[in-house]
């Protein structure tokens, strides 16, 4: 049988026996607590045998007593990425897991302590095994899905998570497309620059025949670029989609790894979503590297005159103002800066989990 508990006319549950008895063990829960199977009859805690041994005579203090028991308000939250919440008191925080307001993935902490996931907290982890993926009473599975990978207690070490946490896989994916942009952007500039100077000497020589092994030259390092340009971008998006999956559910501000990468594949829109999409990412990462206490963070400043520097080479400004090849050893720095925050955020996390990343 499930049970609720009223306090300050607040109804939280439903509990298992089993956690009521652990809640009373912890003295979140008195005599005079008011408990509940259906919500309408409310009686003291003190009447349920599983809870308190019967007594001929309860104290008077007990008896004419008609207040709740009084737990301090010591807990913060945030699901957003954007504030935290609080003081609530525990029971509160846990209505709200299984409500599915608060994910697996949501941050607590109390005054002074580090904010860590609720599944990585002893006492909130419990409920996302016992969910399962489910929400209890609510039916809010969609909400509470995410959970599923949750516990540390309940994967052997080395073990793999739900498909949008599978920490080994997004760590070695970023790796992967972080070396492949950097191949890619280093053979971008240097066929530019050896297409460029073979087409000078093309200008030089003259239009005869002398000129034409110069001309064969530059052709082959122009397709060269073709193909490296026709690699970066599709790369670029895959490697910012799989940051955006280091960064936690409860810090990504509504935006999908989906998103955040593949929209900087479409004409003109991606002029404006270099900014959400980059740049925002590195303040996403920022504040997930802050709330796991890594000293190793993006360079958000890096990032931001990156993409303007970008921005004004897509629309062909940049030429004017500095030269293409600086902006582009900045998008070297930015990649692998980005990369190696995003690494270390997608470690700790895992390390949290108890899950090893080779």
């Amino acid at each position: 049988m499930s049970y609720y508990v009223r306090i300050r006319g607040k109804a939280f549950g439903p509990f298992e026996e089993n956690q009521l008895v652990d809640m009373k063990s912890k003295g979140k829960i008195g005599r005079t607590s008011e408990i509940s199977s259906d919500r309408v009859d409310w009686k003291p805690a003190g009447e349920f045998d599983f809870l308190f041994t019967p007594t001929a005579a309860p104290a008077q203090a007990e008896q004419l007593s008609t207040s709740y028991s009084i737990v301090p308000a010591e807990w913060f939250y945030s699901f957003n990425g954007t504030e935290g919440f609080g003081p609530i008191q525990e029971m509160e925080m846990v209505q709200m897991i299984r409500s599915g307001t608060l994910l697996a993935d949501s941050y607590g902490w109390k005054q002074g302590q580090t904010a860590l996931p609720l599944r990585s907290i002893r006492e909130f982890g419990g409920f996302f095994a016992a969910a399962g993926g489910s929400a209890g009473p609510s039916g809010n599975t969609e909400a509470m899905s995410y959970s599923s990978g949750a516990p540390a207690a309940g994967r052997p070490k080395g073990g793999r998570p739900s498909p949008d946490e599978d920490y080994w896989d997004i760590y070695h994916k970023i790796k992967i497309t972080r070396n492949v942009l950097v191949i890619t952007i280093i053979t971008w500039l240097v066929s530019a620059l050896l297409g460029g100077i073979s087409f000078a000497f093309v200008i030089i020589v003259g239009p005869d025949t002398s000129s034409l092994p110069y001309l064969l030259t530059g052709w082959f390092f122009a397709t060269i670029f073709f193909l490296a340009n026709c690699t970066f971008w599709p790369y670029l998006c895959l490697f910012v989609k799989h940051c955006w999956r280091a960064v936690p559910l409860s810090l990504r501000g509504g935006i999908t790894p989906n998103q955040g990468g593949w929209f900087l594949i479409i004409p003109l829109f991606n002029l404006f979503w270099l900014f959400p999409g980059i740049y925002g990412l590195s303040r996403k990462i920022n504040a997930g590297c802050l709330a796991h206490g890594l000293e190793m963070q993006a360079s958000a400043s890096l990032v931001l005159g990156t993409c303007i520097l970008v921005l004004l080479d897509i629309v062909g400004i940049l030429i004017l103002i500095l030269p293409f090849f600086v902006a582009y050893f900045m998008v070297i720095a930015t990649v692998v800066n980005l990369a190696g925050a995003s690494q270390a955020l997608v470690r700790k996390r895992a390390e949290l989990e108890g899950i090893e990343i080779d």
